[in-house]
């Protein structure tokens, strides 16, 4: 688990996902990474080392918003169900 600052972690998020048109996910967090957000990052590896700048996808991105309906509309969302 990272904890971080933006633009941190949204650069960080950006750099590790490929700008491939794979990842829907990615293409929200371009648009906005709000304060509070989590995202889940997975790559084929069980070493740290081995993860490399477009090496990893982009799982899970939940907004402050997703989790309280009174903060606006609720969209939590994975990479499964944008597939």
């Amino acid at each position: 688990m990272l904890v971080g600052h933006n633009p941190g972690m949204e650069d960080l998020v950006l750099s590790l996902v490929p700008d491939d048109g794979s990842s829907p996910l990615r293409d929200l967090v371009e648009e906005k990474f709000p304060t509070a957000s989590l995202a889940v990052l997975a790559w084929d590896s069980d070493n740290w080392a081995d993860l490399r700048e477009g090496g990893a996808r982009l799982v899970q991105f939940t907004r402050p918003r997703d989790l309280d309906p009174a903060l606006g509309q609720s969209m939590r969302i994975t990479e499964e169900a944008r597939s």
